[in-house]
């Protein structure tokens, strides 16, 4: 998990964190993304990059991540990358939570239900409960992001479940189809 700083600038004095991410979200990672944020904040860089590739993990750890993301006075864009990468069940939850989501094409996101800890089916009524509260963080997080209804907090996201290919951007607030990285890029520099 590298992440670096002040090396890539722009400008005089600009520059910006990049954090890598490509593995199970869990409470390592969690704490990975959130120093990784704490660090833009205190050396003032103009923006954080997340680049993200995960097949989910825990519904904690996910929330520290949404959370740091949400409360960061540095804006934030989680890049779905590379080709043939996924941020799906947790993964889903991330993304939604910058404030600009960029997917390479031929990667997807979604398939957010929750599991047990080992991937297990959960009994019906915990089940009911954590996609209730899951479906809950969801909807808060697209409205804190100002998501318009049918993206990732509008009726497909009520049964838990949203997928989006790279190929398929949801516009303004969602996710941005065939953005490229300059594209993305210059949209916080001017």
């Amino acid at each position: 998990m590298p992440w670096a700083s002040p090396a890539r600038r722009w400008g005089q004095s600009r520059h910006y964190v990049y954090a890598e991410i490509e593995e199970v979200i869990n409470p390592t990672v969690a704490g990975y993304l959130e120093r990784a944020v704490e660090h833009a904040a205190e050396g003032d860089a103009a923006l954080i990059v997340v680049r993200l590739d995960t097949p989910g993990g825990f519904l904690d750890s996910t929330r520290d991540m949404v959370t740091a993301l949400l409360e960061s006075g540095v804006p934030s864009v989680v890049y779905v990358a590379p080709g043939g990468a996924h941020a799906a069940s947790a993964g889903t939850f991330i993304t939604a939570a910058a404030n600009v989501a960029v997917m390479a094409p031929g990667t997807n996101i979604g398939a957010a239900s929750p599991v047990g800890s080992g991937g297990e089916e959960l009994p019906e009524t915990i089940k009911s409960k954590a996609t209730e509260d899951a479906a809950a963080l969801i909807r808060d997080v697209a409205e804190q992001r100002g998501a318009q209804r049918g993206s990732a907090g509008g009726d497909r996201a009520r049964g838990g479940r949203l997928q989006l290919a790279g190929s398929r951007g949801v516009g303004r607030g969602g996710l941005h189809r065939g953005t490229t990285w300059t594209t993305c890029w210059s949209s916080f520099t001017t």
